[in-house]
């Protein structure tokens, strides 16, 4: 509670001084509840719950260059208990719902946004990174908490092109004492607009460096985006390829991912798309936003995966959505295992199937706008498992339903 006071105090005398100097602070907020039933999705438990997430963007704009973003975020599972220090080497559970006990206030977003002119930009805080399909590197908005990143970002924009170089801290293990080495992530992401058919042409180049167990492991990843809107045709592709020190086989380090879409012109709105994806077996997600594309149950990770994909939406009634997608998962390399959501996980030993038939998932989704500043949302997802996972882990059929109300105010 204490913390919670202090934290408000802040933002009042912030205000304060702002405004009395004609500067008013503005106010957004974003508000989502969900519930969710997660069967075996991790191909062992059965969960259900809610999740609430409540994030107020208090903005300062302090001149026409400069502005302050603070962004706090309330994130939880409904009713779930917390673990607070009872002593230096013991937690104990905390009851958080009708206790007197609150859960504690989180910090989403806090950066400070310089722009000297039109064309450059610099960003310093904690942020969100994400770019093209978030394949690669995603704010992973579906979590509960999502995900944002310490450090700085620069653009340079020459209209309607642009590129962006960036530095975060992942892990520091030196702030207090001598420690074995940090954790960082660096990167140049630019785009190109050349022209209807090259919309987007994205080239980027990631560096991750790890020092963190006191042996230097280096990744760099190069990679190329493409995507449009064509009048009625859509498409993107994507590929990535790396190499380094942390890869173990070099050759199997990649990904690629692709998909074309057609959109009839009609009142429906009756969108048909169908795509590919191939990860090596030692390819390395980095932080992708998974819920995307490779089905909403969440239960593989991009790495020795591949497969096709084919979805459909439709537009039945204004404000109302209706999404289906089938998704089909092989292993890459029958000389290694298939890996769960995190992309580290192995699923199953690597022989302990001589099939590469992981499985299925097919799901269904709907969406309707409320009002203007409410959507409700829901779906469900359904895994068959192949031979590859039922020789291992047995009759496993893991199922995903989810009941959601989001808002923008």
């Amino acid at each position: 509670m204490k913390k919670h006071l202090v934290f408000f105090a802040v933002l009042l005398t912030i205000a304060l001084s702002q405004a009395s100097r004609g500067e008013t602070p503005t106010f957004k907020a974003q508000f989502r509840m969900r519930a969710e039933s997660s069967q075996r999705t991790d191909y062992s438990s059965i969960r259900d719950f809610m999740l609430l997430r409540i994030r107020p963007d208090i903005t300062w704009k302090a001149s026409d260059k400069l502005t302050l973003l603070l962004q706090p975020q309330f994130a939880k599972t409904l009713g779930a208990p917390v673990f607070v220090g009872s002593s230096t080497t013991a937690n104990t559970s905390q009851t958080t719902s009708g206790a007197t006990f609150d859960t504690e206030l989180g910090v989403h977003q806090a950066y400070l946004n310089y722009q000297p002119s039109e064309d450059v930009q610099f960003r310093l805080g904690r942020q969100i990174l994400s770019y093209g399909d978030e394949l690669i590197l995603g704010a992973l908005e579906w979590n509960n908490v999502g995900r944002s990143f310490d450090g700085a970002k620069a653009r340079f924009s020459f209209s309607p092109h642009w590129v962006d170089l960036f530095y975060s801290k992942l892990s520091e293990n030196n702030s207090t004492t001598s420690g074995p080495g940090d954790n960082d992530f660096a990167g140049i992401y630019s785009h190109f607009n050349l022209n209807q058919w090259l919309e987007e042409v994205q080239l980027y180049f990631f560096y991750l460096r790890n020092q963190s167990t006191g042996t230097l492991s280096e990744l760099f990843s190069v990679g190329l985006r493409l995507h449009a809107n064509v009048s009625n045709v859509d498409y993107r592709i994507e590929g990535t390829k790396q190499f380094g020190s942390a890869t173990t086989t070099a050759g199997t380090a990649y990904q690629l991912d692709g998909e074309v879409g057609y959109t009839l012109t009609n009142l429906s709105k009756l969108r048909l798309a169908a795509g590919g994806f191939l990860a090596g077996a030692t390819y390395n997600q980095m932080f992708p936003t998974a819920h995307k594309w490779l089905g909403i149950a969440d239960v593989l990770g991009r790495r020795n995966l591949a497969g096709f994909e084919a979805n459909a939406s439709v537009v039945p009634l204004p404000d109302f959505k209706i999404g289906a997608s089938y998704h089909l998962f092989v292993r890459a390399d029958s000389s290694a295992s298939a890996f769960k959501l995190n992309g580290a996980t192995a699923l199953g030993a690597a022989g302990g199937s001589a099939s590469n038939a992981i499985g299925s998932e097919l799901d269904v989704t709907l969406s309707y706008v409320l009002d203007e500043k409410l959507n409700l949302a829901g779906g469900a997802g359904f895994f068959f498992a192949g031979q590859y996972v039922t020789d291992q882990l047995g009759s496993v059929g893991p199922t995903f339903f989810f009941l959601q109300a989001a808002s923008q105010l």
